[in-house]
């Protein structure tokens, strides 16, 4: 094939992903919008109300949450991100290099403190299980959190099982809030019901992969008691949704919609419960729900555009 027909291919090829992506955007707009002006009416006709003062809810909020969801488990963190990323082994490490992953993470504890913290969980949590966050990342299946259930196993004597697998690609890497929030990681594999789990991860930002897998893991019987980090930010392991930020959504919302929207966009399965602090916050900066759909749908819009000319970018080369 000449140089000519490879760019007129590959000028079709592009043509075709943003067609298809088109109708990807028409199809989740569909779902999202969905919404039936019948149904809508009776939603607001049946809204619960605020309970009278002296009564036993504090707000209505305590009408629309769960309390037990809404405590997120205690995180660990055992350094930073900037250190995690500073290590040579790093990014062969988060592309999927087994080898890499092991030496990073036994530098990582050869550090008596990060030790100490591990020794200590294996003493609260001795009958838990420990899962490793099966992260698809662009370059490969991110080996670190692998490494580190392993280590801590090891450590603490905790059983693991690798049998949670993530199915999905997000590609959330560097991406800002409303990327994160449109595209969800999504989990599957067997949980023994009525079991405590640890979950591990390499690195935590906003907590929402850990949320989703917390989801997936309780809503098959599971409990997800404590998260694990090798390196975390500043302020980022607080991804519980705070009061404040939970009274400010009540304010603004109709909170009933909120979760038929989340619902619809396959959000924690409408469980505003799992939300984290960060997307809370990215929520409340929509301004709307209408507006939250629609940067939501653009979001995916715009990631499945990103993906399909990746896939057709390293199929020429």
């Amino acid at each position: 094939m000449s140089k000519t027909d490879k760019k007129k291919s590959k000028k079709h090829n592009h043509l075709a992903a943003e067609m298809r992506a088109e109708q990807n955007y028409n199809q989740i707009d569909g779902v999202i919008n969905n919404y039936k002006p019948s149904i809508l009416e009776y939603l607001k006709q049946n809204k619960p109300t605020p309970p009278e003062r002296g009564g036993k809810a504090n707000s209505f909020i305590d009408c629309v949450f769960d309390a037990e969801l809404i405590e997120h488990p205690p995180v660990t963190q055992l350094s930073t991100i900037s250190k995690m990323k500073s290590h040579l082994d790093y990014t062969a490490a988060k592309s999927g290099d087994v080898d890499a992953a092991f030496r990073l993470i036994k530098d990582l504890l050869c550090n008596k403190e990060h030790k100490r913290k591990i020794y200590e969980l294996g003493q609260k949590y001795a009958g838990a299980i420990l899962v490793g966050v099966h992260t698809v990342e662009r370059a490969g299946i991110n080996k670190i959190p692998h490494a580190l259930v392993i280590a801590i196993s090891k450590i603490t004597g905790i059983e693991y099982n690798f049998d949670i697998v993530q199915l999905n690609s997000v590609g959330r890497t560097g991406s800002d809030a409303i990327y994160r929030l449109a595209h969800r990681p999504k989990f599957d594999g067997t949980i023994c019901a009525g079991r405590k789990y640890i979950l591990v991860d390499d690195v935590i930002t906003g907590g929402g992969t850990f949320s989703e897998m917390r989801c997936y893991i309780e809503s098959k019987g599971g409990k997800v008691e404590h998260l694990v980090v090798a390196g975390a930010s500043q302020f980022s392991t607080n991804i519980a949704l705070s009061e404040k930020t939970r009274c400010e959504l009540e304010s603004k919302y109709d909170m009933i919609l909120l979760k038929e929207l989340l619902k619809g966009c396959d959000i924690y399965n409408g469980k505003v419960e799992y939300l984290t602090e960060s997307e809370g916050r990215t929520i409340l900066g929509a301004g709307s729900l209408i507006n939250l759909r629609d940067r939501i749908v653009k979001a995916r819009y715009e990631g499945s555009i990103q993906k399909t000319r990746r896939t057709l970018e390293n199929g020429v080369r």
